[in-house]
């Protein structure tokens, strides 16, 4: 596999996943190699809605986009895929067609145009620094509202090189109603 094209293996395993489970995944919290948990969704967190790529529950594989594989819980975690789920989508219990948003997250371009509407924001947002390791987009909260998340995507650049990766309501509504999940 070209690890540089995992999105949409990730996009696929998630959407898959919500088609089995009737939700998102949750988050992976464990930051350490050497456990059993490491790339497990974690449910239980409470109202933790970011956190890792919960590789493992969704079968794909443990190395980030730059052929890394962590080793140690003091490995550096900047290019591990990060995972940010709307709290409606995800958790025990499975959702319905109208559910609503929790959360409110956004991704823009470079230059800070909306590539997703406010009405049909994204239920779920992956993503990883580029190979520099340093987040360069915006993938974080402004501080002005701690429900709202805002998200860089785009070409790379001199500037820019973090991955991104999100899921739609209307993407994963059809699937869902398309494998007869759904009305």
């Amino acid at each position: 596999m070209d690890l540089l094209h995992q999105s949409p293996d990730i996009r696929e395993a998630l959407l898959g996943f919500a088609v089995i489970n009737g939700r998102l995944p949750c988050p992976g919290t464990v930051t350490d190699p050497a456990s059993t948990s490491y790339g497990v969704e974690d449910c239980a967190a409470g109202p933790t809605v970011e956190g890792f790529l919960p590789w493992k529950t969704l079968g794909l594989t443990e190395l980030d986009p730059w052929g890394v594989r962590r080793t140690a819980s003091g490995d550096p975690t900047g290019g591990v895929w990060r995972y940010r789920v709307d709290r409606n989508f995800r958790g025990a219990s499975p959702f319905a067609l109208t559910t609503s948003f929790g959360d409110q997250l956004e991704v823009r371009d470079h230059s800070g145009n909306r590539l997703t509407t406010t009405t049909e924001r994204p239920v779920a947002i992956v993503f990883t620094t580029g190979p520099d390791r340093t987040p360069n987009g915006r993938n974080r909260n402004d501080g002005t509202d701690p429900n709202f998340f805002s998200y860089g995507a785009g070409e790379r650049t001199q500037t820019f090189d973090d991955l991104l990766v999100w899921i739609g309501r209307p993407l994963l509504f059809s699937r869902m109603v398309v494998a007869g999940k759904l009305p």
